[in-house]
């Protein structure tokens, strides 16, 4: 008898770790990188362009990301309507600073009202990754095409300057080791 209820204080212990541990990772729905340039709505001439960053004040702080990739992107938020452009950056560090610079050739695209925005993919320490997107914006002096799907989806996006909602694999990332701990321990004990 002492045998079971000794385990169910320790299962309702673990399921109070548990259900705290869930409530912080529920709480880091944006994190890290915040776009400061270009402004949301800017007229960006094609050529070279710095793009700027700084510490979102989310979790998780740029300190804890290990590294990243920079893409152009343009079309719509979500997945399957957005197209990567080109990369600016394929293994950038934080380390190195808060921006990166590039070059949009006029005929990577065609012109859309508000139709790019930047994508950077962050690696972090603890595993997982996040992903973080700019406003949108306009490239001026763009000669090129968008195929038809993106450019639609783009254009759909014309009146706003919101770009696509952050997504945090960090916190699943996490999520999933500490279940994969809890069940290693719980079959241990048994």
């Amino acid at each position: 008898m002492l045998g079971h209820v000794l385990h169910l204080t320790m299962s309702v212990k673990t399921f109070a770790a548990a259900c705290s541990f869930f409530l912080f990772i529920a709480t880091r729905v944006e994190g890290d990188v915040k776009f400061t340039a270009p402004a949301a709505g800017a007229d960006v001439p094609v050529g070279t362009i710095t793009v700027q960053w700084e510490e979102s004040g989310i979790a998780p702080k740029i300190q804890d990301l290990t590294g990243f990739t920079l893409d152009l992107m343009t079309g719509g938020n979500g997945d399957a309507d957005m197209l990567a452009l080109t990369t600016f950056e394929s293994q950038g560090t934080f380390s190195s600073g808060d921006e990166a610079t590039g070059t949009i050739p006029a005929g990577i695209a065609g012109p859309a009202t508000n139709g790019f925005f930047f994508r950077i993919i962050s690696t972090a320490a603890e595993g997982g990754t996040v992903i973080n997107y700019s406003s949108r914006f306009t490239i001026t002096g763009l000669t090129g095409s968008t195929p038809l799907q993106y450019r639609q989806a783009a254009e759909s996006f014309s009146n706003t300057t919101t770009g696509p909602n952050t997504v945090d694999d960090i916190a699943n990332s996490t999520a999933t080791r500490f279940h994969a701990r809890h069940h290693r321990r719980h079959h241990e004990k048994s």
